[in-house]
């Protein structure tokens, strides 16, 4: 009886542990950063989601612009992520970084390429 009360204290203890642990994520959901355009800061918030059949959709907000723009090309291989935008012609190549927390890379549009570093919406507000 008091092997059968350990074994299941233990069982508990690790469905606990198991449970506690965050799901690794991939790119889906929200990111925002500030992208320095020439002296320009424009605060933006990149949505991307995933669905059933495991394509990827999105889009850009520019929060000083006041503008919403679809994503029209999303790829993701492995950590590095490609998107673009083509009624503005601009793309953004990154990667996302071991825990899924920030997405790094490069801004580009109108032959300027830009540093853009995004973090996962709640992650960098605690």
């Amino acid at each position: 009886m008091k092997k059968a009360i350990t074994i299941l204290l233990v069982l508990l203890s690790l469905s606990i542990a198991l449970h506690g642990q965050s799901k690794t994520k991939g790119v889906e959901g929200t990111w925002k950063g500030a992208l320095d355009a020439g002296g320009q800061t424009l605060h933006l918030v990149l949505t991307i989601s995933k669905s059933a059949d495991g394509s990827y959709s999105g889009k850009l907000d520019s929060v000083d612009q006041g503008a919403s723009i679809p994503i029209d090309v999303v790829t993701v291989n492995g950590q590095s992520v490609h998107l673009e935008w083509k009624s503005i012609e601009a793309k953004f190549d990154g990667k996302l970084n071991e825990a899924a927390t920030e997405l790094t890379g490069e801004f580009s549009q109108g032959g300027a390429t830009l540093p853009l570093a995004l973090k996962r919406a709640g992650e960098s507000d605690k």
